[in-house]
């Protein structure tokens, strides 16, 4: 009786173990967490869909009326508008712009200031402009 190479049981573990790897990718929340966003849906006025599809489209259109993107949904910054953010969410973060990397120097205000909310509101009142305009 012929016996079989030590590397070929090892070469299909090898080939097992990298399929499951790479076609392992979650497509939809669990139920428990759908449910939560479709509350948090219709809490908010929105048709919540009747299925995770349907849910999707709506948080798309959310993103889409934000100017967020609308590739991947759901987007972490419509999830923390309906309030489903976790405990380090930033509240504030939905009233930023849609890319945080655009050129600030539009508006006056460099970047770090973006992401301060006391210093945006201090830079939208300031008449002279952002006042970290020098530390650049």
């Amino acid at each position: 009786m012929r016996r079989i190479p030590w590397w070929i049981p090892l070469a299909l573990l090898f080939l097992l173990l990298w399929t499951v790897v790479v076609n392992a990718k979650q497509t939809q929340p669990d139920p428990k967490r759908v449910k939560q966003i479709q509350a948090a849906l219709v809490e908010h006025s929105y048709a919540p869909g009747r299925n995770w599809v349907e849910t999707q489209a709506t948080l798309r259109s959310i993103a889409a009326t934000h100017g967020w993107q609308t590739h991947r949904a759901p987007d972490a910054r419509v999830l923390i508008l309906l309030g489903l953010g976790n405990k380090y969410s930033d509240p504030g973060v939905v009233n930023w712009g849609p890319n945080l990397l655009e050129d600030s120097s539009k508006d006056g205000c460099i970047g770090h200031c973006r992401q301060d909310h006391e210093c945006q509101k201090r830079c939208a009142e300031s008449e002279d402009g952002c006042p970290h305009w020098d530390d650049e």
